[in-house]
């Protein structure tokens, strides 16, 4: 099995990485851990296998249904700028070696609110909420009744920081599947966040969200070849 380690929009490099072999094998679930090189727990990164993604709780622990082996997992942060890829897993508990050290962050908050609109939640409908403040990272949010949230921060630096919190409602067609529609969108800009203390009141009104495209053309100088490329898209944006 090999690891492949992405610095986002730009080169691929291969890594060595335990794992196990063998041939053909019935589905399973794949329930593992993102930690990072100190062995702490990687919350808020994307995994994906195949169709399905899901995101890593506090603990850094995410997981999957009905995967076959062996299976090719990504794990991809956008706001880290950092993504790694295994390839020829077939363990149903794999540990994902995350690259960057989350053992620094000394602040932490929380911000507390309220979420209407959009449409009905189902099992093929949910909200993702995320925290848009430079240096922060956010863990995924809980939602402790249907119109309720509760969203986690660390960061370093001052006590207080500025962000803005954004939800995004998500249909896909099957569960665990790719998004298929966007049906609300909320954003609320200039929020405080306290060491040591909850930020409450933050209410989200989801309304159906612009949509746009992005577009655009590289070429490369002469004598170079591209080994790799990524993309990053917004199909449903606040701005």
């Amino acid at each position: 099995m090999l690891a492949r380690r992405v610095a986002l929009l730009a080169a691929v490099s291969f890594l060595p990485a335990c794992g196990g072999g063998g041939g053909p094998a019935p589905a399973i679930v794949v329930s593992g851990v993102i930690q990072d090189l100190d062995g702490n727990a990687a919350p808020g990164i994307t995994v994906s296998v195949a169709e399905q993604s899901t995101v890593s709780d506090a603990n850094g622990r995410f997981s999957l249904r009905n995967v076959s082996p062996p299976y090719v997992l990504t794990a991809v942060s956008v706001r880290a700028a950092e993504a790694v890829i295994y390839e020829g897993l077939t363990r149903s508990d794999p540990t994902i070696q995350w690259q960057q050290s989350l053992s620094s962050f000394d602040r932490r908050g929380e911000i507390l609110g309220t979420i209407d609109g959009g449409v009905p939640i189902g099992a093929l409908t949910n909200v993702m909420i995320a925290l848009g403040a430079p240096g922060a990272l956010a863990f995924p949010g809980t939602f402790p009744t249907a119109t309720t949230y509760a969203l986690p921060v660390t960061w370093n630096g001052p006590q207080t920081i500025i962000g803005s919190v954004h939800a995004l409602q998500v249909t896909t067609a099957v569960l665990g599947g790719l998004p298929t529609a966007f049906p609300g969108y909320a954003v609320r800009t200039d929020v405080p966040i306290s060491d040591g203390v909850n930020t409450p009141g933050v209410h989200l009104p989801l309304t159906p969200p612009s949509v746009g495209s992005i577009g655009g053309a590289y070429s490369l100088p002469a004598g170079s070849a591209s080994s790799a490329s990524s993309s990053l898209s917004d199909s449903a944006t606040g701005r």
